[in-house]
C-alpha cells in the first residue's frame, strides 16, 4: 500500500532462526499440496492446505489455480449427487434416499454450493487484507462471485461487494486493482454514471494525487453526456475547473495533468461544427492563460510548461484555416474539385503561436535535454493522444 515502509530485515541470530522455521514450514506445506493433488487426494484437508498457504503468500498463481480445481471438483461432486437423484425412476425410493441422506435435496445442494462460494470469498478478501495489490487474489474473488452471484443473492450480494470496494478504498484512494474490480460491480449492477461521477467526485476531493480515480472519471465521463443528458462544454468547463484547484495545489503530481490533457482531446473530438470550434479555440485560450499564470508562481514546475506547449501546439493547429465545401458557381474554374482555402485573421494567429511554441519547445529542451526530441516532436505539430507521451516525459522531467 502507498506510504507504508517494509519491515527491516531480520537481525539477530534469533531473528533469522525464527525465519529460517517459517521457510522450513512454508516449504512442508508446499509439498503436503503437490502431493495430495498428484495423487488425486482433493479432499477437505487439501482446501485446508490451499488456504493456509494462500493466507500466508497470496500472490502464488499456481496454489490459487489448484483451489480453483478443488473448488469445481467439490461442485461437481454435488452436481453428480443431483444428477442421481434426478435420473431415478422411483420417486418413493428417491424420496427415501434423500430422508436417509444418500441424496441430497435440491435445497440442501444449493445450500452446500452457496457455502463453497462464501469461503472462497472469505479467503480472498483475508488475502486481499494480506495483500491489496495482490493480482491473484483479486481474480479468484471477482471469479467465485461471478460463478456462485445467483447463490449468493445477485444484487445483494454486488452491494456487498461494492460497499467491500468502498472500505478498501478507504485505506488506499489509489488501489487501482479495487478500482477495476468496483468497475466490474457498478457495471453488473447498472448503476447510474452520475452516482459512479459522484463517486469518483470524492475521492478526488479526499486527494487529488489520485491517478486511479481520474482514470475512473475519464471512463465515466462520456457517459455523463450519452446518458445523463449533461451539456458536453459545461461540463468540460467544469471540469477544467477541478484540474485548475488540483494543479495550484499540487503542481507536482502527475495525476492531473494526465487528467487534463485527456479533458482537452475529449474536447478535441467533440468539435463537430464551427460553433464547436470557437468553443474549443476559446478554451484553448482561457487554458493558456490559466497555464501562464501557474508557471509565474511555479517558476520550475515542467509540468506547467509542458502542458503549456500542448495546449499551444492544439490551438495552433485549431485555428489553421480548414478548406471550405465547394460553391456551385466554382464548379467550372475548379473543374469540381476540392474546396476553397479560407484565410484571415486565423492564420495570422496560428502562425504566432507557432512561434511561441518554437521558444517553448526550445526552452523545455535545455531545462530536459532528456526528452528534447518529444518536445520537438510537439512543436512540429505531433499529436499526443491519451497523455501517455506528456504523462511519461513529464514524470522523467521530474526526477
Amino acid at each position: 500500500m502507498h506510504g507504508r515502509k517494509k519491515s527491516d530485515l531480520p537481525q539477530t541470530k534469533e531473528e533469522k532462526d525464527a525465519v529460517r522455521a517459517k521457510i522450513s514450514n512454508y516449504k512442508k506445506v508446499v509439498g503436503a499440496i503437490r502431493h495430495k493433488r498428484a495423487t488425486g487426494q482433493m479432499d477437505a484437508e487439501y482446501k485446508q492446505l490451499l488456504g493456509k498457504l494462500l493466507r500466508l503468500h497470496p500472490d502464488y498463481y499456481s496454489m490459487w489455480n489448484f483451489r480453483k480445481e478443488a473448488v469445481l471438483a467439490e461442485l461437481s461432486r454435488i452436481e453428480d449427487a443431483h444428477s442421481r437423484q434426478g435420473g431415478s425412476d422411483d420417486g418413493d425410493k428417491a424420496a427415501e434416499e434423500i430422508s436417509s441422506g444418500t441424496l441430497l435435496s435440491p435445497s440442501v445442494q444449493e445450500q452446500q454450493k452457496k457455502k463453497i462460494y462464501e469461503e472462497e470469498l472469505a479467503l480472498s478478501v483475508d488475502c486481499i487484507k494480506r495483500n491489496p495489490k495482490s493480482y491473484p487474489a483479486w481474480h479468484h474473488h471477482k471469479w467465485a462471485l461471478e460463478r456462485g452471484l445467483d447463490l449468493l443473492g445477485g444484487r445483494s450480494a454486488l452491494a456487498g461487494d461494492l460497499a467491500l470496494c468502498a472500505t478498501f478504498l478507504e485505506l488506499d484512494g489509489r488501489n487501482f486493482h479495487c478500482w477495476a474490480h468496483r468497475m466490474w460491480v457498478a457495471e453488473r449492477m447498472g448503476l447510474s454514471a452520475r452516482e459512479e461521477f459522484d463517486f469518483t467526485t470524492d475521492k478526488i476531493k479526499q486527494n487529488f494525487s489520485n491517478y486511479s480515480a481520474f482514470h475512473f472519471r475519464s471512463k465515466v465521463l462520456p457517459r455523463m453526456v450519452e446518458e445523463a443528458g449533461h451539456d458536453r462544454w459545461q461540463l468540460l468547463s467544469d471540469e477544467l475547473d477541478l484540474t485548475h484547484d488540483a494543479m495550484f495545489t499540487e503542481p507536482a503530481d502527475q495525476s492531473v495533468w494526465w487528467y487534463h490533457h485527456f479533458l482537452l482531446t475529449w474536447a478535441d473530438d467533440g468539435t463537430d461544427s464551427c460553433s464547436d470550434s470557437e468553443r474549443y479555440e476559446n478554451i484553448l485560450r482561457a487554458e493558456a492563460a490559466t497555464l501562464g499564470e501557474l508557471i509565474e508562481v511555479e517558476v520550475r514546475c515542467k509540468w506547467a510548461e509542458v502542458a503549456l506547449l500542448l495546449v499551444s501546439q492544439r490551438l495552433a493547429n485549431a485555428l489553421e484555416p480548414r478548406p471550405q465545401p465547394p460553391r456551385a458557381q466554382d464548379d467550372e474554374t475548379n473543374n469540381g474539385g476540392g474546396g476553397v482555402t479560407a484565410a484571415g485573421n486565423g492564420s495570422t494567429e496560428a502562425g504566432e503561436v507557432r512561434e511561441s511554441c518554437r521558444g517553448m519547445a526550445a526552452r523545455l529542451s535545455e531545462l530536459d535535454p532528456m526528452h528534447g526530441r518529444f518536445y520537438e516532436f510537439v512543436e512540429k505539430g505531433g499529436t499526443v493522444m491519451g497523455g501517455q507521451q506528456m504523462r511519461g516525459s513529464a514524470r522523467e522531467a521530474d526526477r
